[in-house]
């Protein structure tokens, strides 16, 4: 069996869980010898296709990097990569829309797995604005102040902007996209059509996938709801390399219960709720903050964080790598996981289960896949500051809940079943086709 892995950006990105966990099945898939090549994307850098060796765990393995400045350049490019590897299935964790129409063309079976919310979400994150997790189909009215609620004054913009025809704002976008970049202009009259292309590129990964993968129920549901054949959805956990498991030490009298939170430093994982939550608190305890801030919107609002919440025993590491990452889940005694948007799994979580630690999460989809409230954790609602500040509380004045919580923790699913699971799904896909 020939599998290709289409990946966003180079293989070596670990910006977010999408990254990581190709990272992951691309190394497991290695070791259990699977003749495997990868297509990595690259925006906004203008060239031919590169290809290269990438020596996982002494393997190496071909990866073709593809460079083009919009989402039309690139369906030339695929197709010369189709022709040099020729698979028999693609598994497209990017690039959807693009490679599955290109596999229905050259009849290859496709998978698309769904990393976040933003494969159906024209928003991007599953999020009102309302700070809700979006419960309905994505629709340009219900949509619109989502999405310029992300651009700078749109706020303001939407309340003139809503009572404009469809139609026209369409038009709008389609002129301002063919003149040069306009400060505000742009942004704000593009919406409508960005929406629309989201809308558009979803309708065809629908029609043209063979399979949709969800990692989690919740993110089934809102495939469902917006328009994929419910035949064509299968729910997959995600699978971890393990880590190794300790005890939480037991030594309460003598430190503070430590908390820790391991993810990107983003609004939508909901970071300033568990700050705020965690200033409430009263008695011995600190937290850990482990990852990075990327982007401009990331670095304002971590340095807004920092600046509202400057106490000594709140620990800021940056981004780690995976094993100083396992070295400070195992110093920690509980990972708090405070996600206000749809969360399609939660790798931070099932690695902190994994090394034997309990998790307080918040109701947002993935969460539920792994955790059993008051059984191996707590499950709150998401930005209630009230309701996880009272977990967190309660463990800082009953520590003993901790330990009770690790032991009644069972191993997450490994790599090694979820890549097992993937194989069946490959094979019967492949024995269709043929």
């Amino acid at each position: 069996m020939k599998v290709l892995i289409v990946a966003q950006g180079s293989l070596a990105s670990r910006y977010g869980g999408g990254q990581i966990y190709v990272l992951n099945l691309v190394r497991e898939m290695v070791r259990q010898n699977v003749e495997l090549f990868i297509l990595s994307t690259t925006l906004n850098k203008v060239g031919k296709i590169s290809q290269s060796k990438i020596n996982m765990d002494g393997v190496d393995v071909t990866e073709f990097h593809l460079k083009y400045t919009n989402k039309k350049d690139p369906e030339r490019q695929v197709r010369d990569v189709l022709q040099k590897v020729r698979p028999d299935i693609i598994h497209a964790n990017s690039l959807k829309e693009v490679i599955t129409q290109v596999c229905q063309d050259e009849n290859i079976p496709c998978i698309v797995t769904a990393h976040h919310g933003g494969i159906v979400c024209p928003q991007g994150a599953l999020l009102n604005p309302l700070d809700e997790i979006c419960s309905i189909r994505a629709t340009h009215n219900d949509c619109l102040p989502c999405v310029l609620r992300n651009i700078r004054g749109g706020n303001y913009f939407y309340k003139f902007y809503r009572y404009l025809p469809l139609s026209t704002r369409l038009t709008l976008g389609r002129v301002i996209a063919k003149l040069p970049f306009i400060y505000f202009i742009t942004p704000w009259f593009s919406v409508s059509l960005s929406i629309q292309q989201k809308k558009i590129e979803w309708e065809n990964i629908c029609k043209n996938a063979t399979i949709l993968i969800a990692p989690s129920e919740a993110m089934k549901v809102a495939m469902i709801r917006n328009g994929a054949d419910p035949e064509k959805v299968r729910v997959v956990r995600h699978g971890i390399p393990l880590l190794k498991r300790e005890s939480v030490p037991d030594n309460y009298n003598n430190r503070p219960v430590r908390f820790i939170y391991l993810g990107r430093i983003n609004r939508v994982k909901g970071l300033h709720i568990l700050l705020n939550a965690f200033s409430r608190l009263k008695g011995q305890a600190e937290i850990t903050i482990i990852g990075g801030a990327v982007t401009h919107e990331e670095i304002r609002y971590q340095k807004m964080l920092k600046k509202n919440y400057n106490q000594l025993n709140i620990i800021w590491t940056g981004n780690l790598s995976h094993d100083k990452i396992s070295e400070q889940i195992i110093k920690g005694d509980v990972m708090v996981h405070p996600a206000l948007f749809l969360e399609v799994y939660g790798l931070t979580i099932a690695e902190s289960i994994s090394a034997g630690r309990p998790v307080i999460a918040t109701r947002c989809g993935g969460p539920e896949m792994q955790i059993q409230d008051g059984v191996n954790g707590y499950l709150v609602q998401p930005n209630n500051t009230t309701a996880l500040t009272e977990r967190m509380q309660y463990l800082v004045d009953h520590p003993e809940e901790i330990i009770r919580l690790a032991e009644n923790i069972q191993q997450p699913i490994s790599i090694e079943q979820h890549v097992q699971e993937l194989f069946g799904i490959y094979q019967s896909l492949i024995k269709t086709t043929v």
